[in-house]
């Protein structure tokens, strides 16, 4: 696939720091043999260094980039906005055509729930999965038919220190996450100005989990995706925790 100077240079980048953090991997194949997914990774903080790293392997050796969820605040800013219009980006739940194409070409969707609550937490809270109430990719990939690949990494929550818990500051002063008031420091200064610590990060991604397999005779939807979301999130701690620091 070919993409635009700008967007080549952005996977240059990602090139580039999965060699800073000294990335690696294991259970790649997960992502490589299994049919349309939708991806469910953990937030590291505040920008996903794994994913992105992931997401350059995908590049490499799938051939396409991953369409991911983004946050709207992405729209504010010209260069971010261009990046994510050519990334494909998403900012809301694709229709049911673009989920059909999407399966049809055997592409898989990523979706990081934990956003901004995981992203944007002091640095004594780490490695703690944390999607609030969040079962919106629960509902997706059960209306889609996706089965669920979990996706962790250590290290990533270490790239700044983080000073305050930001997602709850936001909350407080505007009523919404969506405004990142969080303090992290790292070379040369403060985030986002400050480059990375150079941590070592390592992933771990997680065999699929099928939704449709996982529904008891009779059980609901909301039934089933409360059963899913302790199963997936639990699983995701639980690599996390295997993973360490």
């Amino acid at each position: 696939m070919t993409y635009p100077p700008t967007f080549r240079a952005l996977l240059g980048f990602m090139r580039i720091a999965s060699r800073y953090f000294r990335y690696e991997t294991e259970g790649f194949e997960h992502i490589r043999d299994s049919p349309s997914a939708l991806v469910v990774a953990y937030h590291g903080r505040p920008f996903a260094w794994d994913y992105y790293c992931l997401a350059v392997r995908m590049v490499d050796e799938l051939g396409y980039y991953p369409r991911t969820f983004t946050l709207h605040t992405f729209q504010w800013i010209p260069i971010l906005r261009q990046l994510a219009r050519q990334s494909g980006a998403l900012y809301e739940v694709p229709d049911a055509r673009q989920l059909a194409a999407l399966k049809a070409r055997g592409e898989h969707l990523v979706v990081l729930p934990g956003g901004s609550r995981e992203a944007l937490r002091p640095v004594w809270i780490q490695q703690r999965v944390d999607f609030g109430r969040r079962r919106g990719y629960l509902r997706l990939a059960l209306a889609a038919d996706l089965p669920i690949i979990p996706v962790v990494a250590s290290g990533v929550d270490r790239a700044y220190v983080g000073i305050n818990d930001g997602y709850r500051l936001s909350h407080r002063l505007f009523g919404h996450g969506k405004i990142p008031l969080w303090i992290g420091l790292g070379i040369g200064g403060i985030w986002p100005l400050a480059l990375p610590l150079p941590v070592h990060i390592r992933q771990r991604i997680g065999a699929p989990i099928s939704l449709s397999r996982l529904r008891r005779a009779g059980e609901d939807d909301q039934s089933l995706i409360e059963r899913a979301h302790a199963l997936v999130t639990g699983e995701m701690q639980a690599m996390l925790d295997a993973l360490g620091t």
